[in-house]
């Protein structure tokens, strides 16, 4: 869990240079959540949409921890 992208961290610091709050990218946002769930051996196709709610909550969360890291260092 917890992955970000190079064009996550070029597109959230961009945005904090422009004196806005970053904005997540919920495509990539959705994308990590199913690598993370492929990492834990959770078959994909077969998962509840529960389980994709909180492997897609627990990427959202993790996106906005960086955010905010950048923002402070």
């Amino acid at each position: 869990m917890g992955e970000l992208n190079l064009s996550d961290y070029f597109r959230i610091s961009q945005d904090l240079k422009e004196n806005k709050l970053p904005e997540l990218s919920e495509k990539n946002i959705e994308n990590h959540s199913l690598n993370y769930l492929v990492a834990m051996e959770v078959d994909t196709e077969s998962a509840t949409p529960d389980i994709k709610m909180n492997a897609k909550e627990q990427q959202h969360a993790y996106t906005k921890a960086w955010s905010f890291y950048i923002i402070k260092n």
